[in-house]
């Protein structure tokens, strides 16, 4: 599906001005987020330049956006704005980290600002990490389910890092993930004490050839966290993830 590969660079506008004295001018800052990594193959890659409101930036004003690298076409590279946001599409030509850029000008403010974007080739494999947001104590036992995105094709290994916790999957090595979901269980007869956001967990998963960039989430219906003394939990633990594809650049 093709929005797992669009990159959205969402434009704020934070109220702020430079300079004084006898300046004439003021600048603003900003903040563009990015949806990245993604497919250096992949053609249409969205770009959204969105303000906090339309006043702020009034329809037809002109937002530059320029690229790092000559890899990178910005299409257009100059949009207008409607409705309190601008789209451009940006696309590269070999897999890389590049600089997009965003400038404007209303009335004597500049605003300015940019972000970092990674191309990358078609991964085989994506490593999973799962941690708690701290802190969770007393943790006797939890059990959750992992949700994937289509283009796994096939769960590798699972890693318990917490030397507290005796835990397990449902899959063996090579399986494909049923309905797309694996199950993890974790139980502790002393209770482990969750201080930091360190991964608990880390399971590696095979990706299909063509299979995208597919990323995770856990099934919050699925959560059951439990004391050393069999207490119920509640509010069950917020769940921290992150992955990475074996084609990355950092």
């Amino acid at each position: 599906m093709k929005w797992r590969y669009a990159i959205h660079l969402l434009v704020l506008i934070i109220a702020g001005c430079g300079g004084g004295g006898s300046s004439s001018t003021s600048t603003a800052a900003i903040t563009l987020t990015a949806k990245s990594p993604v497919l250096v193959t992949y053609t249409s890659n969205r770009v959204q330049a969105a303000f906090p409101s339309v006043a702020a930036v009034p329809d037809g004003t002109p937002v530059v956006f320029t690229a790092s690298s000559p890899n990178i076409s910005l299409l257009p590279a100059t949009a207008t704005v409607a409705g309190g946001a601008a789209t451009v599409r940006v696309k590269s030509s070999v897999p890389g980290k590049y600089r997009i850029s965003a400038t404007t000008t209303v009335g004597a403010t500049v605003y300015t600002g940019s972000a970092l974007v990674t191309f990358i080739d078609q991964p085989s494999s994506v490593q999973l990490s799962i941690a708690l947001q701290p802190p969770v104590g007393n943790l006797g036992g939890l059990q959750f389910s992992i949700l994937n995105d289509p283009g796994i094709s096939a769960f590798q290994n699972f890693t318990s890092l917490n030397p507290g916790f005796f835990a397990f999957t449902n899959l063996s090595s090579g399986q494909a993930p049923p309905g797309n979901r694996t199950n993890v269980a974790a139980i502790s007869a002393t209770g482990v004490d969750v201080t930091s956001t360190a991964a608990l967990f880390r399971l590696t998963y095979s990706i299909g050839a063509n299979g995208g960039l597919p990323g995770f989430a856990i099934d919050p219906a699925s959560i059951l966290a439990v004391s050393a003394n069999g207490n119920t939990i509640t509010p069950a633990p917020a769940f921290l993830t992150s992955w990475k594809y074996d084609t990355d650049i950092f």
